[in-house]
């Protein structure tokens, strides 16, 4: 059989492990400080690449938008000059049916004084549709226009005679 018999360990022992601790703790403070310090480097050279990139994306856009709002600026001018060639013969248009309304004025009298020359022979004729008012409305309306023609006609034969 084996015996083994516990000693009682040495001071020296326990000061040996101590120093080993210290040291070991040492170390990983100082890797945990150089990785923090790494990590700290490449964060802030993210942040600075994404700085660039946005403010480059922002020149980007701002360029592109000042190149679109001068294009539409040009558009619009010539849009306002297109507009102002269209809108100068459309105020000479009206001065050139001003001369049309005389004429038209002027054959309005003449159809009154035939009007009035055959005044007399339409009495005869005005007579027949007032019998038709009793009728419906629509009839009275489609036999009123299909006796126009009519009356204009019966006129005629009554001037033949």
């Amino acid at each position: 059989m084996i015996t083994v018999t516990m000693t009682k360990p040495s001071q020296d022992g326990v000061d040996e492990l101590l120093d080993r601790l210290s040291q070991a703790s040492q170390r990983l403070a100082e890797t945990s400080e150089r990785q923090t310090r790494e990590l700290e480097a490449q964060v802030k050279s993210f942040l600075d690449r994404s700085e660039r990139a946005t403010e480059n994306l922002i020149e980007r856009i701002d360029k592109d938008l000042r190149t679109q709002v001068a294009s539409l600026r040009k558009e619009i001018d010539q849009l306002q000059r297109r507009l102002g060639q269209l809108a100068k013969p459309a105020k000479k248009a009206p001065a050139r049916k001003a001369p049309a309304k005389k004429t038209a004025a002027k054959k309005a009298p003449a159809r009154k004084a035939a009007a009035k020359k055959t005044a007399a022979r339409k009495t005869v004729a005005k007579k027949a549709p007032a019998r038709k008012a009793t009728a419906k409305k629509t009839a009275a309306r489609k036999t009123a226009a299909k006796k126009a023609p009519a009356r204009k006609v019966g006129a005629a034969r009554a001037a033949a005679r």
